[in-house]
């Protein structure tokens, strides 16, 4: 006997998302990786435009990542320097898995990215193990908008997803393949 299946909006948007999940988690390429993390977490916010700074804990620096804008991904040099920034404050202490909203002070974080901000925008921490800063995701969701609190609980799934992600591709990136074998060996 053959049943009409019906799923609710939260069991659709969790089955998606965990789909997305499993993806991003196999993919070792990191640009492709953050193409396709952009468009996913740009698709559950619902914001205008997403952007995504990966964090070198060598330098201090965000390196922007990409842009998912008006439905295309854009990748466009840039970087910053957390010291003195509004992200400093986003990731000092002992836990940064705060996320805030735009400040004033945060003006320079966004004029790479898509010009003067005009306001509503969001920071999401990109946190992996060990507390492990990994990056900052940013939404611009426009004007006199809110992010439901389900999507936004979806986001931090899907972002957590997303920092072990990249965790994992800056190892691939340590790795060399082997010729031979095929096999992923260690660089030293």
């Amino acid at each position: 006997m053959i049943t009409n299946f019906s799923f609710s909006e939260t069991e659709c948007n969790l089955m998606v998302l965990n789909f997305a999940s499993n993806l991003i988690s196999h993919i070792s390429n990191q640009e492709l990786m953050v193409e396709f993390a952009l468009e996913t977490i740009a698709d559950f916010s619902k914001a205008e435009r997403t952007a995504l700074f990966s964090y070198n804990d060598k330098t201090d620096m965000f390196n922007l990542e990409g842009v998912f804008n008006e439905g295309r991904f854009l990748r466009q040099p840039a970087s910053l320097s957390l010291k003195g920034c509004c992200l400093e404050e986003l990731f000092e202490g002992t836990s940064c898995i705060k996320s805030e909203r735009y400040q004033s002070s945060c003006q320079a974080v966004f004029r790479p990215i898509w010009g003067e901000c005009p306001g509503n925008c969001f920071l999401m921490p990109v946190v992996s193990t060990k507390n492990r800063c990994m990056g900052v995701v940013i939404f611009y969701l426009g004007i006199d908008r809110e992010m439901p609190f389900e999507n936004m609980q979806y986001l931090r799934q899907f972002v957590t997803v997303l920092a072990i992600a990249m965790e994992n591709s800056r190892l691939f990136d340590l790795a060399v393949l082997d010729g031979l074998t095929k096999l992923f060996a260690r660089r030293y």
